[in-house]
């Protein structure tokens, strides 16, 4: 049990779906935060976690988002604040993943992905997100990427 109160706190994992984000999921939920569930191609398993959330006495939504683009994102910001709460804490664990080589076989695409993913991710999200925490004086924005 940790001993970290969220109660009345609501928070949102991008790449919920993920490992990691999973993990961040349930524990957050546990700590007493309310969730926001997102993900990009895995609704089985945003699903899923939608009822582990609930059925430990939480809210959550579910949304799916591109987080490499700037209107997916506010659109998810909209989605989330009529739908549960604008959130507390951010934790921006999302990332476009692909098979590394070398340098000279790579194509320039996949590391122009990873920049989307892990850079503008991250500026999509505090643009997106920050204003309403700076308001409420406020939020936590945690970068995994």
């Amino acid at each position: 049990m940790l001993s970290i109160d969220l109660s009345g706190r609501t928070a949102l994992i991008t790449g919920a779906t993920g490992e990691l984000g999973r993990v961040m999921v349930r524990t957050l939920a546990e700590c007493g935060s309310d969730i926001a569930i997102h993900y990009r191609n895995n609704s089985p398993m945003a699903g899923k976690l939608l009822s582990e959330v609930t059925a430990m006495g939480r809210k959550a939504v579910v949304i799916e988002a591109d987080i490499t683009d700037f209107n997916s994102v506010i659109a998810m910001k909209e989605y989330i604040e009529r739908n549960l709460a604008s959130p507390d804490i951010i934790v921006n664990n999302a990332v476009i993943q692909y098979t590394w080589t070398t340098v000279l076989k790579q194509p320039p695409e996949d590391y122009e992905s990873q920049f989307r993913s892990c850079v503008m991710h991250n500026v999509y999200m505090a643009k997106a997100f920050a204003p309403s925490m700076i308001s409420r004086q406020y939020g936590r924005i945690i970068g995994i990427n």
